[in-house]
């Protein structure tokens, strides 16, 4: 089901995404989608579904405030995600054999190199119901950085998504009092206007 709601807005495209060799803004795709009036219904549901459905989080009456965020998101960085997902390998961007030879000096996109990072106190924070670091990217992630990750905080809540982290209506409760607190006890300094 998943792949024919993508095949079907992809349509909207004539089969192209981005629509143009050119990058366009997401924040425009997705307005077009939400204002069409077929569409228009399925649109907040749909906003959530591709980070990982929890509607219990999601406010339906702010989605067009939630898409003022996406303004520097361009088509690029969507086509990212699909790359990686794709091949399955945290890498950079893949603009083509040709491309990449002259960004890259090498036919394929290089992967990330963790070995790079040499900070040790990582503070990992992840969800449960996240489609797009999902809590399998975030074991491999954890593998990647062994020795590194400080401390590792998994939201309780299970149905928490990828878009919860920053629009969930108890966004304070499941994520942001754990890096507060996390912050004042290993910075020594407090936080104004944290606590209820």
């Amino acid at each position: 089901m998943e792949n024919e709601i993508v095949h079907e807005i992809f349509q909207q495209f004539e089969g192209k995404f981005p629509p143009t060799d050119q990058e366009i803004p997401i924040k425009q795709t997705i307005m077009f989608f939400c204002n069409n009036k077929i569409s228009k219904v399925f649109c907040a549901t749909a906003f959530d579904y591709l980070a990982g459905l929890n509607t219990q989080q999601f406010n339906q009456s702010r989605l067009f405030v939630y898409l003022n965020h996406f303004e520097q998101v361009s088509s690029r960085i969507i086509n990212h995600l699909l790359q990686i997902r794709e091949k399955n390998v945290f890498h950079r961007y893949d603009f083509g054999e040709t491309e990449n030879l002259i960004k890259y000096n090498s036919k394929t996109a290089p992967k990330y190199p963790y070995s790079r990072i040499i900070f040790n106190k990582i503070v990992l924070i992840s969800g449960l119901n996240d489609a797009i670091a999902s809590p399998d990217d975030v074991h491999q992630l954890r593998k990647k950085l062994s020795g590194k990750i400080f401390i590792d905080y998994i939201v309780k809540n299970p149905k928490w998504n990828h878009l919860d982290f920053i629009f969930g209506k108890n966004g304070y409760e499941n994520v942001n009092k754990f890096i507060a607190e996390t912050i004042e006890k290993y910075s020594g300094k407090k936080l104004i206007n944290h606590h209820n």
